[in-house]
C-alpha cells in the first residue's frame, strides 16, 4: 500500500463520514437545526465529497417518502419458511399472494427516491434510482471489463443443478464485443461442501490474479460509497458485516487480501447481461439487506420487487438494498448492455466467525436519531461507529 493505513481502514473512516452527513442532513431537513458539516476524512478527495453529499441527500428523501405495505414482514417471513423454498410461481408461491396481498393489482414504479417500509415501521426496500456519479458508475463498469476473461469463462463452464442462473439463453444477444457471463468471488467463504470448516475457507481464484489485484485497487471509491450506503441503510448489518470482517482479517491467511479489500460486503457477484425471472437468493437472510447496482450502456430496465407490488425504474446508476431471499424479484433484458453487482454477506461465514447476527431495520432507529435526543447530540452518537 502507499501509505500506512490500510485499505480497508480508509474505507471505515468513509463510511463514518457519510453516517455522520447523513445525520446532519436528516435533522437540518426534519427539525431545522444540526451541528455544522462533520469533518471529513483526509483522504477523501473533493469530488467524493460531493458525490457523497448527492448521495446522503437523495438518501435522506428516501427516508422521508416512505411507502406502506398493508402487512407484517416478519409475519411473512415466517410463512416463507414455511412454504416457500424458492423457485417460480407454484402453489406454495400462490398461497403466499394470497395472504399478503398486494396493495393494487397492477405494479407501481418508482422512479425516485422512497422507502417501502411494512404496517410495522420495518424497512423493507430502499428504492434508489439514479443514484451513482458518472465517475462511479465508470468504475464498475470498467472493473466488468477487468473480468471479461473470467466472466466468459464461467458461463463457458456452466454450472449442474443450478436451474437458470447460468442458463445462455438468458444472457443477451447483441454485438461481437457484448461482455456476458456471471462472476462471484469473496476474499474468504466457504468452498461447496466444506461450511464451518476452516480448512474449507478459501480466497476466490480471480482475486489471487493481476487482473483481480488490479480490480481491487481501482474499486476503492466506488466499494467505499456502496459500503457507506450500507452503513446508512442498516447500521446493524454494517456492525455485523464489519465484526466478520475483522475475525477473517486476524486470520493470517486472509490479513494481506483484506487489508486492501474494497468492500465491507465478504463478497461480490458480478452479472453481466443476463436476465433474471422471479426468483430468491437462497444463501442470504431475510432480514439483511442486498444490495444491487446496475451499470452500462443501456436506457432502462426495470426491477420487479412482486410480492409487494413494486418495480424500480432501474436506470444506469441505479442503487437498491432489500432481502434477495426475502423478496422475490427478477429483470427483463435490458435495451442495452447492462451490468449488475450484487453486494452481500453469506450467513455461513457470519456463523463461522461467532458475529451477533443483524435484526431487521426499522423506521425507529432513525427516529432516534432525530427525536427526543436533540440535534446537539447528533454529531456525538454518529462518532459511535455501533450505537445499537
Amino acid at each position: 500500500m502507499p501509505s500506512d493505513q490500510a485499505q480497508f481502514d480508509k474505507l471505515h473512516a468513509t463510511t463514518s463520514y457519510m453516517l455522520s452527513l447523513f445525520t446532519h442532513m436528516l435533522a437540518s431537513q426534519t427539525m431545522k437545526t444540526s451541528d455544522g458539516y462533520p469533518p471529513k476524512p483526509d483522504h477523501l478527495s473533493p469530488e467524493m465529497d460531493g458525490e457523497c453529499t448527492v448521495i446522503i441527500d437523495r438518501m435522506v428523501r428516501a427516508f422521508l417518502d416512505p411507502v406502506t405495505v398493508p402487512w407484517d414482514y416478519h409475519k411473512y417471513v415466517y410463512e416463507c419458511t414455511r412454504r416457500c423454498l424458492g423457485g417460480g410461481m407454484g402453489q406454495k408461491e400462490r398461497k403466499l399472494a394470497q395472504t399478503f396481498k398486494r396493495w393494487r393489482d397492477d405494479l407501481t414504479t418508482i422512479v425516485s427516491p422512497q422507502t417501502v417500509v411494512d404496517n410495522q415501521g420495518r424497512i423493507i426496500v430502499w428504492a434508489l434510482p439514479d443514484l451513482l456519479s458518472p465517475r462511479i458508475q465508470n468504475i464498475l463498469e470498467e472493473g466488468t471489463k477487468l473480468q471479461r476473461e473470467f466472466l466468459e469463462a464461467e458461463l463457458a463452464k456452466g454450472h449442474e443443478g443450478d436451474s437458470w442462473r447460468w442458463n445462455k439463453s438468458l444472457f443477451r444477444k447483441g454485438a461481437p464485443g457484448d461482455i456476458n457471463g456471471v462472476l462471484n468471488f469473496s476474499p474468504a467463504w466457504f468452498m461447496l461442501g466444506h461450511q464451518g470448516k476452516a480448512s474449507g475457507l478459501k480466497t476466490s481464484p480471480f482475486l489471487t490474479t493481476s487482473a483481480g489485484e488490479l480490480w481491487m485497487k481501482n474499486f476503492f471509491d466506488a466499494g467505499s460509497i456502496i459500503s457507506g450506503i450500507l452503513r446508512i441503510m442498516h447500521p446493524d448489518q454494517y456492525r455485523m458485516q464489519w465484526e466478520t470482517v475483522q475475525v477473517l482479517r486476524h486470520d493470517s491467511r486472509f490479513t494481506a487480501i483484506f487489508d486492501v479489500w474494497p468492500s465491507i460486503f465478504a463478497a461480490i457477484s458480478v452479472i453481466a447481461n443476463r436476465q433474471a425471472p422471479l426468483h430468491r437468493d437462497p444463501n442470504g437472510n431475510y432480514y439483511w439487506y442486498d444490495i444491487l447496482v446496475s451499470v452500462g450502456r443501456y436506457t432502462t430496465a426495470y426491477l420487479c420487487l412482486e410480492p409487494i407490488g413494486f418495480q424500480i425504474r432501474n436506470r444506469p446508476g441505479t442503487v437498491v438494498g432489500f432481502s434477495g431471499k426475502g423478496i422475490r424479484h427478477g429483470v427483463a433484458e435490458a435495451d442495452g448492455q447492462r451490468y449488475c453487482h450484487a453486494f452481500y454477506l453469506r450467513t455461513d461465514v457470519q456463523q463461522y466467525c461467532n458475529v451477533r447476527g443483524a435484526g431487521c431495520m426499522t423506521q425507529e432507529v432513525f427516529r432516534r436519531w432525530v427525536g427526543s435526543i436533540g440535534a446537539e447530540k447528533l454529531t456525538n452518537i454518529a462518532r459511535d461507529p455501533f450505537f445499537l
